[in-house]
């Protein structure tokens, strides 16, 4: 972070040269409060505030229930496919015809 050098003159007060404080004022801030155009309080500005966290809540939340309804459509239509297919699957293997039971031979002991 690229910060001002401070001259070297002594008598410098960050204070009362800081561009958001009216000059000798002691409150910080203070003319952020003093700006006629800005009738609104405090209150206000925090009200609006909540109102457009809370809008942009309802939206993303809507987004989410979309995208959720989209994935559980999916599934759902991905599970009969798969159930389908099993099911295909099933019958060829019941059309073919059973394989030869082979039979196991007996190993021959030998006596030694």
């Amino acid at each position: 972070m690229n910060l001002p050098s401070k001259p070297r003159n002594r008598s410098y007060n960050c204070r009362t040269n800081h561009y958001l404080l009216k000059t000798g004022s002691d409150r910080k801030g203070s003319i952020l409060n003093s700006i006629p155009d800005d009738v609104r309080s405090r209150k206000e500005l925090a009200q609006e505030k909540r109102e457009r966290t809370a809008a942009e809540g309802k939206s993303a939340m809507a987004e989410i229930a979309a995208r959720n309804a989209f994935i559980a459509k999916n599934t759902v239509r991905l599970r009969e496919l798969r159930l389908a297919k099993e099911a295909a699957d099933r019958e060829a293997q019941a059309a073919l015809p059973p394989e030869p039971v082979k039979k196991s031979r007996k190993k021959k002991v030998s006596s030694a």
